[in-house]
């Protein structure tokens, strides 16, 4: 899956935050009507699978903002990663491979958390008041992502290594992975079966995937990182 193009909507930059406030509560009243006609619990998992979809559009968005040098779009970044909350869970993959990095000096490392984009975005936006002031309001309470959300787990991984995950997922509901690197190499995500087969698999030249699939029935999954650049990367990787 590549990224999204922003060509189109470049002159509309300005209304990006104001959309994802509104989607992010668009999406939180559509979790409490699911509350209130199912269970929590569904409603629960309906929230925790769109928020590992969240943290990646944060990750193209983030993307896009340097390449346009843009600090609403940055701020929309920021908006939807703080949306997505999230658990950190220790996770201990099968590592194969890796080498030395690439000789010369390597990328600047950008984790893509709140406070790595916040300072980016107020450095994109070179003192101006307006957007420093969007930058610096937080988002509502009610919004803001917590504990209970997607579980991700940090990672380095060396230039040519793999990193294989093992999880389980339910059946006949939607299982979805995302990693997002820290800016320096381009890492792929393959999914495999129990028989090594591929069920999905992102493998664009960035550092950022995402795949979605539909176990038939409840089983377990190997999530592969590979890192195809030519540095080491620190990756995150959040599963629903």
């Amino acid at each position: 899956m590549g990224r999204i193009n922003f060509n189109k909507v470049m002159t509309h930059a300005v209304t990006a935050f104001a959309a994802t406030l509104m989607a992010a509560m668009l999406m939180a009243g559509w979790s409490r009507a699911v509350a209130g006609s199912e269970s929590t619990d569904a409603a629960a998992k309906a929230d925790t699978a769109a928020a590992v979809h969240r943290v990646y559009l944060s990750a193209q968005l983030a993307a896009e903002a340097r390449e346009q040098h843009d600090p609403v779009l940055m701020v929309a970044a920021l908006r939807l990663l703080e949306r997505a909350g999230g658990t950190s869970v220790p996770m201990t993959p099968e590592i194969t491979g890796g080498e030395p990095d690439a000789s010369g000096p390597s990328p600047a490392k950008i984790e893509h958390t709140p406070e790595p984009l916040r300072a980016e975005a107020r450095a994109l936006a070179s003192g101006n008041a307006k957007v420093l002031a969007i930058i610096d309001e937080p988002l509502p309470r009610g919004l803001r992502g917590a504990g209970g959300g997607p579980k991700f787990h940090r990672q380095i991984i060396a230039r040519g290594a793999h990193a294989k995950f093992k999880a389980d997922f339910r059946g006949q509901e939607p299982a979805e992975v995302t990693i997002v690197g820290s800016h320096t190499a381009d890492l792929n995500l393959i999914i495999l079966d129990e028989h090594n087969n591929i069920v999905c698999q992102g493998v664009t030249p960035y550092d950022f995937e995402f795949c979605r699939w539909l176990p038939p029935q409840n089983a377990s999954f190997w999530l592969v990182v590979e890192n195809r650049g030519n540095w080491t990367n620190q990756f995150s990787i959040y599963t629903n």
